[in-house]
């Protein structure tokens, strides 16, 4: 099975921890004999096409991303500069859906990380496929702060929602709590 995936936070490189549980996931996903091919938003100086571990790497570039936080830095923008700040959310959506639309149409699958915007982005352009969209603690209390919890319902609907902790579930949004495990062995003391 291909399965593409959309997401705000992926390692730029080999041992950076930027959403490295996401691709920790893309490794078990590829350990199971899938395809993966990720499009993900990347740093200034990030390329725009990579292959990290197997992994197909898409990239749309945007100042709001890999300096302290994406949701932080949205909710401090539209105190300070709501303008400029609601200019480049909209671009890089708007440009993360074009380029999920070009290199995830052959996919079989959708699997998208944070519900603004990459679950809102996989749902418009799923069409008949699955698709899991991955609410975590960042996306979940920016809505909340936002009172944007209407996206997590609209998504509710077209989506397998799935909740990484029970205290992210919103009212009228159904999903599945799943744990973000890790992995273990990973951890162990090398043997000398």
């Amino acid at each position: 099975m291909h399965i593409g995936v959309i997401s705000t936070s992926y390692p730029r490189r080999a041992g950076d921890p930027a959403g490295s549980f996401v691709h920790g996931l893309n490794g078990y996903l590829r350990r199971q004999g899938h395809r993966v091919t990720v499009v993900c938003a990347g740093a200034a100086d990030s390329p725009t096409q990579a292959e990290l571990d197997g992994v197909s790497v898409h990239r749309v570039p945007s100042p709001l991303f890999f300096q302290g936080g994406a949701p932080d830095a949205l909710a401090t923008g539209l105190c300070q500069s709501p303008l400029p700040t609601l200019w480049e959310a909209g671009r890089f959506s708007l440009q993360l859906g074009a380029m999920a639309a070009r290199q995830l149409v052959g996919c079989d699958a959708l699997l998208s990380h944070w519900l603004a915007p990459c679950g809102m982005t996989a749902a418009l352009l799923q069409g008949r496929r699955p698709h899991v969209a991955v609410a975590h603690s960042s996306d979940i209390h920016l809505l909340r702060r936002l009172r944007g919890s209407v996206v997590a319902r609209w998504l509710s609907r077209r989506a397998q929602l799935v909740y990484s902790a029970e205290h992210l579930r919103l009212d009228g949004a159904p999903g599945r709590v799943v744990p973000m495990g890790i992995h273990v062995a990973a951890f162990a003391p090398s043997e000398r």
